[in-house]
């Protein structure tokens, strides 16, 4: 990485790659614009790609804050790094934003683009069951990756385990990738390993009634009145599930085990 520029560019020309930023918090832009000095504003940290364009990598919230005030020709002040990867530009915005509060779902998206190895494999698993990192509530978005990271952690098969038994169950809702379902799903095949048939848990699951929305509501009871977290409480649950009206190969309790 060579060592940076300094100077002047018109906010009109400075782009933001998705891949590599967070997303823009109109609300935060138009605080910054309200109380907007051009002598306050400090530096912009941009990539200049090969093919000539200006990519900010921090300060993406004050450039469009500049706009919104000032217009697309005013100027400011940027630090600029000449043809870095865009793995290069996802590092240095992680680096960049580490004392910040930038959301786990933010920084895990730019790990991916950065190469970071539990983040992509994480990623490569969702996409084989046909999930894709993002926020919202729309089906097929996958936002629990800080639970995901919990479980990795524990036993990095039990993440692909989860997320297949998920999708069986309920196909791509996002409400069945809620983080307490993802980490106690998650908790349960870490435990129990091998003595789960996944095949046979999900199609339970998918009859249990009301949905994963109820095992959410039913898992807070529980965790009121054992003193559980909501993922040990959805486990516990779980284990439950699993062993009703199964004759051999029932799993021992979770709170006996």
């Amino acid at each position: 990485m060579r060592k940076p520029e300094r100077r002047q560019l018109a906010v009109s020309t400075l782009m933001v790659d998705p891949n590599v930023q967070r997303g823009l918090d109109r609300n935060r832009v138009a605080r910054i614009a309200d109380e907007l000095d051009l002598h306050a504003i400090g530096t912009i940290t941009v990539s200049h790609r090969g093919n000539g364009s200006y990519h900010v990598i921090d300060g993406q919230h004050r450039v469009e804050a500049v706009k919104l005030a000032g217009g697309d020709a005013e100027k400011v002040d940027c630090r600029v790094f000449d043809e870095l990867t865009v793995e290069e530009e996802a590092r240095l915005f992680r680096l960049l934003n580490n004392t910040t509060k930038l959301q786990a779902l933010d920084k895990f998206k730019v790990r991916v683009v950065e190469g970071e190895p539990t983040a992509v494999a994480i990623s490569d698993v969702l996409a084989k069951h046909g999930w894709k990192v993002a926020g919202g509530s729309g089906d097929g978005c996958f936002s629990a990756v800080a639970a995901a990271e919990r479980i990795w952690s524990r036993d990095p098969k039990a993440v692909d385990r989860t997320i297949h038994t998920i999708t069986r169950a309920w196909g791509h809702e996002a409400i069945a990738t809620n983080g307490f379902i993802v980490e106690g799903l998650g908790l349960v095949y870490a435990r129990y390993a091998d003595a789960i048939d996944d095949n046979s848990l999900a199609d339970k699951l998918a009859r249990y009634p009301g949905g994963p929305a109820k095992l959410i509501g039913s898992a807070r009871g529980l965790r009121d009145a054992y003193r559980f977290t909501t993922p040990t409480a959805i486990a516990d649950l779980v284990v439950e599930i699993y062993n009703a009206n199964r004759r051999t190969k029932a799993l021992p309790p979770w709170r006996a085990s």
